[in-house]
């Protein structure tokens, strides 16, 4: 494997792409705080989670220095959210008090 080649990894099989650093950061976290939109891209084409949260509870959206990377987190986290129950009862019982 070609490491150098853009869009490649350092290994084989299944990336762990949500593993965090001492600090709480993801790869993710890194990338959008660093403004790589390219690597933010193919980490979440990896599926990447944009929900987790660092040791400053941030998430890598709250990291991000550049418009593109934010628009590209942002777009994720639109098409991924999806209500609860828990979330469809709350806006029930808000609908039910007025």
């Amino acid at each position: 494997m070609d490491w150098t080649r853009p869009g490649t990894l350092p290994c084989t099989g299944d990336v762990m792409v949500d593993t965090k650093n001492k600090l709480g950061d993801t790869a993710l976290h890194a990338a959008a705080w660093k403004g790589y939109s390219d690597i933010v891209e193919m980490l979440l084409n990896k599926n990447a989670r944009t929900d987790i949260r660092n040791n400053e509870k941030k998430l890598a959206l709250e990291m991000a220095t550049n418009a593109q990377c934010a628009s590209l987190l942002k777009r994720k986290q639109g098409s991924s959210t999806s209500r609860t129950l828990s979330n469809a009862e709350e806006y029930l019982d808000d609908e039910d008090s007025d």
